[in-house]
């Protein structure tokens, strides 16, 4: 139950799968995009779902950082990738809600 609610999780923030496709999926490795610096909250849950993401889906999941903007860096990057499903991003809330209220353009 743990493996297609963490793998339905990634799906659905990543992008839609047919069938035919989720058969594959993952070939390869997974990055997953922390939108804030090392040693924050955000890190430390990412690093708690790392080694649970590599054993379910049997590919490595390389977490890397992308701070600045209170997080809209991040998720600015996060939306100009192309929905291939091998790059997905932390969110936070209240930020990811809050930055476009604060700014009008957050950028995401």
């Amino acid at each position: 139950m743990r493996r297609f609610i963490i793998l339905a999780a990634l799906l659905t923030i990543a992008m839609p799968f047919s069938a035919v496709a989720l058969a594959d999926f993952p070939k390869g490795p997974i990055t997953y995009q922390i939108p804030f610096g090392p040693g924050g909250q955000s890190d430390l849950e990412a690093r708690r779902q790392q080694p649970m993401l590599e054993k379910i889906l049997d590919v490595k999941v390389i977490v890397q950082y992308k701070p600045g903007g209170g997080g809209s860096i991040g998720w600015a990057t996060l939306i100009k990738k192309k929905p291939t499903g091998y790059f997905i991003s932390g969110i936070n809330i209240p930020h990811i809600v809050l930055q476009p209220l604060a700014r009008g353009n957050a950028g995401y």
